[in-house]
């Protein structure tokens, strides 16, 4: 399993534990440029495009991220390196 594969697992299951929060997991076959995880969470859109630390964004994932920003939804991308922030500061949980 790719380490991608394997830290959207953990993700994916902690975003289960959160009552009242809503994903969708987005498959790798959708649009081009979507993120790999969307979620509404009390009247907050979120969008998290998941990446190793050492992964790298395409130019057309962060077009998609920005245009959900400007449309006033939190676009994020997340890595093993920020996710407890991420948690904390978008979705006030713990990770």
């Amino acid at each position: 399993m790719k380490d991608e594969t394997k830290f959207k697992v953990k993700i994916l299951a902690r975003l289960k534990e959160i009552p009242g929060l809503w994903y969708v997991k987005v498959q790798q076959v959708s649009v081009r440029g979507t993120a790999d995880i969307l979620i509404c969470y009390k009247g907050q859109f979120i969008a998290m495009e998941l990446k190793t630390d050492s992964g790298k964004l395409d130019p057309l994932q962060g077009h998609v991220l920005k245009n959900i920003a400007k449309a006033g939804g939190t676009a994020i991308v997340v890595t093993p390196h920020n996710v407890k922030d991420v948690f904390k500061e978008i979705l006030w949980q713990d990770y």
